[in-house]
Order: structure tokens, then sequence, then C-alpha cells
């Protein structure tokens, strides 16, 4: 007897609509004590957009960023991603990333 497995690649399903992420960053450097930023995106589905960063001292809660540490550290750059994972009649969106320069008090 012949044993197979079988992956279904769920992620892509050609029965499935495609979709795009619109999204733009309000801007393109932030300083701790400035306040935060209401981040903006769309799906061409109409599906909603969630966000996330790769940088431990950002923090997004919604769709509102804010920068969660204050001190002496050189500038840094994030990356802020949007995404939107699909569902039953849309595949998901690639992921749309934008860079954010994080600039730092100088106390």
């Amino acid at each position: 007897s012949i044993v197979r497995s079988l992956t279904v690649n769920e992620d892509n399903n050609p029965d499935r609509l495609e979709q795009t992420i619109t999204f733009e960053l309000p801007a393109s450097e932030l300083s701790y004590g400035t306040g935060d930023i209401t981040l903006e995106a769309s799906s061409s589905s109409g599906l909603p957009v969630t966000f996330s960063s790769d940088y431990p001292y950002v923090l997004i809660t919604g769709n509102v960023l804010s920068l969660t540490y204050e001190g002496l550290h050189y500038d840094d750059e994030a990356t802020i991603t949007a995404s939107q994972p699909g569902n039953d009649e849309y595949n998901a969106a690639p992921n749309v990333s934008r860079k954010l320069r994080v600039k730092h008090n100088d106390e």
C-alpha cells in the first residue's frame, strides 16, 4: 500500500475572490510626547483591516498608534503592517507595510 498526504492551501482558494489593501501612514515620523496617530486603511472587499507593528514600543489599539516608552535612545524605524485575513468569499489580502521613524527624547 502507498500512503500519501494532501495539503490544501486555504490561503489562496481559486473559488474565492481576490482583495487588496490601501494603506498610507498619516505621518512618516513620530516623536515621543507628540500624541497618538490614527491609522486608516481599507480593503477592496470592504472587510475590516487590522494593524500590527514590529517595534516593541509602538502600541496599536484598534486603529490608534501610540508610543509607550520614553528615554535616551537612538532613533529607530518601525514597520507598521495592515492585513486582512479574508473570509468564505475572499482570499486573504497581501499585507501592506509602511515604515515609521520613531524619534526619541534627548533627555
